[in-house]
């Protein structure tokens, strides 16, 4: 038997959607192997009329529990505590969300084909506002049914809708979701149970559906909440990291690359300006729990992550880890002419570059193309000790003074090594970041 877990709050909107597409599974034998667990954690709407509207058309498929309003962990944690003695496998379903027609079914086959696996998962699909497929789904096409995460560091698994774990795991290593937490509690749950297993398996077949909205989604509005901030590194993250250690004696590759790839949500460019409103008007320590969190992470993680379009914020991670930000640095010299004294500006640009290839840099060059159609090269090859060539990790320091109208500058880098030459355009003015060069 497989027991769906529903929290509820003001649920009226979606909750009809969420139970007809359980309901109407195309196969409906399984429907005889399934019961779900309606939890309505409090709400003020019509959320309690439709929950047991579906409980007097359908008691052996559904159950209804109210709580008083404590959070979606307390509410997951007493519907955990409601489910059959005779259930196998425990799975979540967001109330806003639903799933595919052979969801279960899928689901079913895989733990029958591998009797020994805990914990799987299947696809994600967003729909709504948003109708693209989630980011990690290309670890559904590598033909890969089980995940050791050993082996695998940077197959990853956030999302607790999607999810199947037994229900022998969680009772015998009595596992619940953290009430700590209000934000970044299904990861935390779902990654200490991968943490004991050490595998996970891939549903292909199956499909969640994650609805996404513009405005009141928790995930939206949780940038604007201290729970966001400390709460996330202190009962998340750096928990993670600790557990990690009790349980294999280090900090696990895969577990590095879990909280980097989320860390950097803090420093994208869609999401600079709240977070930096917020860390101005609230008292945090965050910048202490960011750095307290990068000395789990080892230096290869960063330079080489798992997705390149966010190499700037993965570098500028590495910077702070190891104390060499980028930085724009103002110069003011005073210059006697015609005997009076002016003031002249100089303004230096600190790169700093990553080739990551372990091939030795042979040549850098450094292309400025200014708006009035001229160009100006600088070669750097000479000068490589002065620039601080770090000559087992290829990190270059290149200091260089900017134009005096350095503001719509393209400024291009090519890095050349014994393999191949790679090169990045940058525009000086506008974000002043560190990247990473990479094979194509």
């Amino acid at each position: 038997m497989i027991s769906v877990v529903i929290p509820c709050y003001n649920s009226e909107k979606y909750l009809k959607e969420c139970l007809n597409s359980i309901k109407e599974q195309s196969n409906k034998d399984v429907l005889k192997l399934i019961e779900v667990i309606i939890v309505n954690d409090g709400s003020i709407d019509m959320t309690e009329q439709i929950a047991k509207q579906y409980v007097n058309e359908a008691p052996e498929l559904f159950k209804y529990y109210s709580i008083e309003n404590r959070g979606v962990s307390r509410a997951r944690n007493y519907g955990l505590s409601k489910i059959s003695t005779e259930s196998k496998w425990i799975s979540f379903i967001d109330s806003d969300d639903k799933v595919s027609e052979s969801y279960f079914e899928e689901s079913i086959n895989f733990f029958e084909n591998h009797p020994d696996i805990k914990i799987a998962v299947t696809p994600i699909q967003y729909f709504g506002i948003d109708n693209k497929e989630h980011s990690l789904n290309w670890r559904f096409k590598k033909e890969l049914s089980v995940i050791n995460i050993e082996d695998n560091p940077t197959f990853l698994h956030y999302n607790i809708g999607g999810s199947f774990v037994s229900r022998r795991l969680l009772e015998s290593e009595k596992m619940k979701f953290s009430e700590k937490l209000s934000f970044w509690e299904d990861a935390l749950f779902l990654n200490t149970i991968i943490l004991k297993t050490q595998q996970y398996g891939l549903i292909a077949k199956g499909m969640y559906y994650y609805r996404k909205e513009e405005n009141d989604s928790l995930v939206n509005t949780s940038w604007q909440t201290s729970a966001r901030y400390d709460e996330l590194f202190t009962e998340g993250y750096l928990l993670l990291f600790k557990k990690s250690k009790v349980e294999s004696g280090y900090v696990q590759r895969y577990f590095q690359y879990l909280i980097s790839y989320h860390l950097k949500l803090f420093f994208i460019e869609k999401n600079k300006e709240v977070v930096s409103e917020f860390l101005l008007t609230h008292q945090t320590n965050f910048d202490e729990l960011v750095n307290e969190a990068l000395k789990e992470i080892e230096n290869e993680v960063l330079i080489e992550p798992i997705e390149t379009k966010f190499n700037d914020v993965y570098w500028y991670l590495y910077s702070k880890k190891n104390g060499s930000p980028n930085k724009l640095i103002m110069h003011d010299s005073f210059v006697e002419k015609n005997n009076k004294i002016i003031i002249e500006h100089k303004q230096h640009y600190e790169l700093y570059v990553s080739v990551a290839s372990k091939e030795e840099v042979t040549d850098i060059t450094i292309t400025y193309s200014f708006l009035l159609g001229f160009k100006r090269h600088v070669k750097v090859t000479d000068h490589l000790n002065q620039y601080g060539l770090d000559k087992i990790t290829n990190f270059v320091m290149l200091r260089q003074t900017m134009p005096k109208y350095y503001l719509g500058t393209i400024m291009n880098i090519a890095v050349k090594t014994n393999e191949v030459v790679f090169s990045r355009r940058l525009g000086i003015g506008k974000y002043l970041g560190g990247f990473t060069f990479g094979k194509n």
